[in-house]
């Protein structure tokens, strides 16, 4: 188990066996290292030196002899923290980057106004970026949220509100009928009204109207297809259909 959680942070395994072999061992010279460790002498060395530049090994002098310990395991929650905050780091950049980035992709594809995305990974790619159209006081409109949906992917859904809300941004959703268990959760979110549309109404598809787009997906049990149409006139027209709809929704 350990092994794995090491590999994570970057180690390989013939470190991992030399770091280990050093814990069960104490202070340790290279002859009963090699044995238990069961790495080649002439690898031992080399993977000796990486670990004492990360920080997971040490060495001293007695009698002569150089022996080799392993560095106190709190050790691997300080490259942890080290990697986090480095993580933090990259993070700010990209962001910085993000901007630029999406303006070399729209001069490539100005032209493009509909696109298609399969599978649920592709839903959750186009919805995250769509919701950087809007800013804070905007709202996120949703008609015939189905159960299906919710239940495929809640928890990424509950994430992505928890995101939404943060960003200050407000969603107006129309349920299923029998879609009512997720609605309710969403009556204790911020900044989010929910309303129902009238029993047997259920449908395998919803509509979200972003600030120049709209998303149509579409799922069943095997398969979740998303439609993007970017047009204002498009949204301007959705909008409309959306009050409509949510002046005769249930509350």
């Amino acid at each position: 188990m350990e092994t794995t959680y090491l590999e994570r942070l970057g180690l390989t395994k013939g470190e991992i066996k030399v770091y280990l072999s050093l814990l069960r061992l104490g202070d340790s010279t290279i002859t009963p290292l090699v044995k238990d460790s069961q790495v080649t002498k002439s690898k031992v060395y080399d993977l000796l030196d990486k670990l004492i530049n990360k920080g997971l090994v040490g060495s001293i002098n007695k009698e002569k002899k150089r022996y080799y310990r392993a560095s106190d395991p709190i050790k691997i929650k300080e490259i942890i923290e080290r990697k986090e905050k480095q993580l933090e780091k990259d993070k700010e950049e990209i962001e910085k980057m993000l901007p630029m980035l999406r303006q070399e992709q729209q001069k490539v594809i100005p032209q493009q106004k509909a696109m298609y995305y399969e599978g649920i990974e592709g839903y959750k790619t186009i919805r995250g970026e769509l919701i950087q159209e809007l800013n804070a006081r905007d709202n996120l409109l949703v008609i015939g949220a189905p159960a299906l949906a919710n239940k495929k992917f809640d928890a990424w859904l509950l994430e992505f509100h928890k995101k939404r809300e943060t960003k200050k941004i407000g969603m107006k959703i129309i349920y299923d009928e029998n879609a009512k268990q997720f609605a309710l959760l969403r009556t204790k979110l911020k900044l989010t009204q929910v309303r129902y549309f009238e029993k047997n109404i259920m449908t395998p598809s919803w509509i979200e109207i972003f600030k120049s787009s709209i998303l149509v997906g579409v799922i069943s049990e095997d398969y979740l297809y998303s439609f993007i149409i970017k047009d204002s006139n498009v949204v301007s027209s959705f909008k409309i259909y959306f009050e409509l709809l949510w002046q005769t929704a249930k509350k």
